[in-house]
């Protein structure tokens, strides 16, 4: 695979990155459905207040009719910076294979952000883990690395196309042979002649 021409927090000099993956798509349209619901459903009660003609104007030449536009605003701008934190943290929730180790960088919020890193030669087994109908269907799951160090588990979750990026780290620990814990493949049996 081409390599990204990116840094990372972290990255050491001579480091490559060999792939680089983000959380599947769908993972934020699930929290964009969410929001235009919630955008939408204040409009569809306005609506159906006028339309049914039950006396419900906004008039802003009273106080609650400046009240209910300065809360249907402020509502509005809760549901932007909602957003906009939603669309941080899925931009910014990283995968890296490099070719020294992987490296998970996890947006908690505004402010926070946790990088974790597990190197290839520590790595014993790569298992992919798809749940339900959606994750089979979009080709999405997680992707779970078991190290032998303390750590028990390196997650990885909602990443696109997990068998290829197993498959990728699997090619190239076997490739380099930085790890000696992971069998190489195993040879396909024979093939019979079909003679009697």
């Amino acid at each position: 695979m081409p390599t990204h021409r990116v840094d990372f927090p972290g990255m050491h000099g001579d480091e490559q990155i060999l792939l680089l993956q983000r959380k599947h798509w769908s993972v934020l349209v699930h929290k964009l459905v969410r929001y235009v619901m919630l955008i939408v459903a204040p409009l569809l009660i306005f609506g159906a207040l006028a339309w049914f003609d039950v006396g419900f104007t906004v008039d802003t030449q009273n106080l609650s009719g400046v009240l209910l536009i300065l809360g249907a605003s402020l509502y509005t701008l809760l549901l932007w910076m909602l957003f906009f934190h939603d669309w941080l943290d899925y931009y910014l929730d990283v995968l890296i294979v490099t070719n020294e180790r992987v490296v998970r960088i996890e947006q908690k919020g505004l402010f926070n952000r946790t990088v974790a890193d597990l190197t290839l030669d520590r790595v014993q087994d790569v298992t992919v883990e798809t749940k339900g109908f959606v994750q089979t269907f979009l080709h999405y799951g997680s992707l779970h690395l078991q190290s032998a160090g303390e750590r028990e588990r390196f997650t990885f979750s909602d990443i696109p196309d997990p068998e290829l990026v197993k498959a990728e780290i699997l090619r190239y620990i076997r490739r380099e042979g930085v790890s000696q814990s992971i069998p190489p493949p195993a040879a396909s049996p024979p093939t019979p002649t079909g003679r009697p």
